[in-house]
């Protein structure tokens, strides 16, 4: 967990509120797709953040079938605490590293996550594997 005691956090419900709060639509499907997990997981995650009071569920208002997730004001409280650790710490471990040499560690890190997210994504790879 990010975090101790009552107001811990565990890492999956992080990246819930880290998506929800880059911008996603909080549409379960679009969690799940990001997340790259199946959407009974998600499913699950969501209710046991709507039980700590981290995000709530409303009907989708194009689809009352559907539902979107949206994060409470204690679930994005929670998500800044853990976003301003998370950044001291990077921000610790970069300080003795020179200006230049962090500017390529994130370009280096940019390709990488790039390339990651490509690999991943690649349907044709998977279905070569299937086979």
């Amino acid at each position: 967990m990010f975090g101790t005691g009552a107001d811990g956090i565990e890492p999956g419900h992080m990246d819930v509120l880290d998506l929800l709060e880059s911008g996603s639509t909080g549409r379960m499907s679009e969690l799940a797709g990001a997340l790259r997990v199946d959407p009974s997981t998600v499913t699950r995650a969501i209710q046991r953040m709507e039980a700590d009071g981290l995000v709530r569920r409303d009907p989708a208002p194009e689809d009352g079938r559907g539902v979107t997730v949206t994060a409470t004001e204690l679930g994005r409280a929670r998500w800044a605490e853990v976003a301003q650790r998370r950044y001291g710490i990077v921000e610790q471990i970069l300080t003795p590293i020179a200006a230049s040499d962090q500017r390529q560690l994130v370009d280096l890190l940019e390709r990488f996550v790039t390339s990651l997210h490509r690999y991943v994504g690649d349907d044709s790879r998977q279905a070569a594997t299937d086979g």
